[in-house]
């Protein structure tokens, strides 16, 4: 079955077979490729006499226009980006409970993860349980965590060719 000009498939060589080319961001001559051309102009770069091809290395494609509920996706756009810095502001609010006894510690890991008053003779101020009063943590004990570096923010993914037919049925308007 012949190709729509201009139609992309993925593609598990690692090459561009004859009649495709790799959608690799590369400028290729308008002279080069007229009737492609005349389909997709200089949506993904280029100038008066080249074109880029789709860039689709590293990236997903997306449907375009608007879903209901979505942002619109204008043809030939791109966004995302390969990694996020998590601010506090982006984290949900949630609460860490501590468990302790007011019992004299015995041992650097005691049974049943419990903080206990400590008898080396520094300060730990906890709720006990048994005063009404809620203490606050000595400043030793809580600490930040994070630090605003950014992680990849990348889903399970295989890497693949995407070819662009650069030969084969022009397409008409419905």
């Amino acid at each position: 079955m012949e190709p729509f000009l201009g139609e992309i498939r993925m593609f598990a060589g690692t090459y561009a077979p004859q009649g495709w080319a790799l959608c690799a961001g590369q400028p290729v001559p308008v002279k080069d490729y007229e009737a492609l051309f005349s389909l997709i102009g200089n949506l993904y770069g280029g100038d008066q006499t080249t074109f880029n091809m789709p860039d689709l290395r590293g990236r997903i494609a997306i449907g375009q226009g608007q879903g209901t509920g979505l942002t619109n996706r204008v043809i030939g756009s791109a966004g995302g980006t390969e990694a996020v810095a998590l601010t506090a502001a982006q984290t949900a609010p949630h609460t860490h409970t501590v468990y302790a006894t007011d019992s004299m510690a015995t041992a650097a890991s005691p049974s049943g993860a419990l903080l206990a008053q400590p008898s080396g003779g520094y300060a730990a101020y906890l709720h006990n349980g048994v005063d009404p009063q809620i203490q606050t943590l000595n400043a030793g004990s809580v600490a930040s965590f994070g630090g605003s570096n950014p992680h990849e923010n990348r889903m399970p993914s295989l890497a693949l060719s995407f070819i662009i037919a650069t030969q084969g049925l022009y397409p008409q308007k419905a």
